[in-house]
């Protein structure tokens, strides 16, 4: 009876390993650490970088980019990688000074603690600030700016020219552009700038909200800003607001429009996402009752649970994840039954044009043909990070660790 069930325990492992033997060839792992410093964290952008911070003594880290280690430094931030991937900056401190650390070295900065780091969209200039007296300096240009009692975050213009941020003053806010700052407002929203070089946001002022380009007001006033984004060319932003009905609409920016587009009225709409370079927008919205998704103009049915959407990288197809009996994923207004349970918001990747998508479970890779039912699955691991598809080498990745090894899995089809 025993030899049995081992006999039964054997036969369904070979039948659970036959799909993995089969698409052995489309997936490949590589070692990246080998765990012989303690690993605190890691992680990867969106294009083809990697980073590890370690611990090779303790209380004191060292940070790894791509492979490439820095020194030993008593404290050290998480990296932030410029928008084509080509250049990244952290800070780091050691018993005596504080640095600003890039691809190319150790540059000691003056102050007592750090502040923030960003770069410009063109990816050519960077920005960082730091404390010192409890005074915040932004370095800019090789200028240093006094950001007095700045909140939120460091735009920076494409050319790297310009730089804004929002800052308090008593119980109102001003928008400071190269330190100049504007009138009082309320409350402000910071959305990006322009290709012109103008700084666009929202901002309150009693109970109105309206969407300022500099000075400028261009949009009517509403009851609230709920969501805001600006493409990477500064030509086309979206804003998803509530009206004084209360009623949520779209407002499409673009240059190829005389003044903003307003969307249809909804009773609710969310999770905004903006095509990279045209002016096209996709967002979930509720409708009688139901949830949809919206594409431009066209209405698409969610789920009975429905995912907020997303555009690949290249723009060329929007996505979105949906649960009815089973889960489906929608491309381009298509839908693909994926026969399985899925959690609609748990984060996934699309290689465009290939119906495909991967997705991480905790102990590995998966990934997934939507015209079927095969999947092919990487090497097992015993933790593993969100994946994403690298454009630039055709390929599904996600790193993962097992015995403080770090691995990025490669799937490729």
């Amino acid at each position: 009876m025993k030899i049995m069930k081992i006999i039964k325990l054997f036969l369904l492992l070979i039948v659970l390993l036959l799909p993995y033997r089969a698409y052995a060839d489309f997936c490949s792992d590589e070692m990246l650490l080998n765990g012989y410093e303690p690993l605190v964290n890691y992680g990867m952008d969106t294009t083809n970088n990697w980073w590890a911070i370690t611990e090779p003594i303790e209380g004191n880290y060292r940070l790894y980019v791509n492979g490439t280690h820095t020194n030993v430094f008593y404290r050290l931030t998480v990296p932030v990688f410029s928008t084509d991937g080509t250049r990244w900056a952290a800070f780091g401190e050691d018993n005596v000074e504080r640095y600003l650390i890039t691809e190319l070295g150790n540059e000691r900065i003056t102050g007592k603690d750090f502040g923030e780091i960003s770069f410009s969209p063109n990816s050519r200039r960077l920005v960082y600030s730091y404390f010192d007296a409890g005074i915040e300096y932004i370095v800019h240009n090789e200028k240093k700016i006094i950001a007095y009692q700045r909140v939120g975050k460091i735009c920076v213009s494409w050319s790297g020219r310009y730089i804004a941020y929002v800052a308090q003053r008593g119980d109102r806010k001003v928008i400071n552009i190269n330190g100049k700052e504007s009138v009082l407002y309320d409350d402000i929203i910071p959305i990006g700038f322009w290709n012109d070089d103008k700084m666009l946001y929202a901002a309150k002022t009693g109970t109105n909200w309206e969407i300022y380009k500099g000075n400028d007001p261009i949009s009517l006033s509403y009851k609230s800003i709920n969501e805001a984004k600006i493409n990477l060319e500064g030509n086309v932003a979206a804003v998803l607001a509530t009206e004084f009905s209360g009623m949520q609409v779209s407002i499409l920016i673009s240059d190829d429009y005389y003044e903003p587009l307003i969307g249809k009225q909804y009773d609710w709409a969310g999770g905004l996402a903006l095509h990279p370079t045209l002016p096209l927008i996709a967002y979930k919205a509720l409708y009688n009752g139901r949830y949809i998704i919206v594409y431009s103009s066209s209405e698409i049915e969610g789920g009975e649970e429905t995912g907020y959407p997303m555009f690949t990288h290249d723009g060329s197809q929007m996505y979105f994840l949906g649960c009815n009996f089973h889960c489906f994923i929608n491309i381009d207004e298509r839908k693909y039954d994926l026969k399985m349970d899925f959690d609609v918001n748990y984060p996934y990747a699309v290689k465009p044009g290939s119906e495909t998508i991967a997705y991480s479970t905790n102990a590995t890779m998966i990934l997934r043909l939507i015209n079927s039912t095969d999947m092919i699955a990487g090497k097992m691991l015993d933790e593993m990070h969100q994946p994403r598809y690298n454009w630039r080498q055709d390929q599904y990745e996600a790193l993962g660790t097992i015995n403080n090894r770090l691995y990025m899995l490669k799937c490729k089809y």
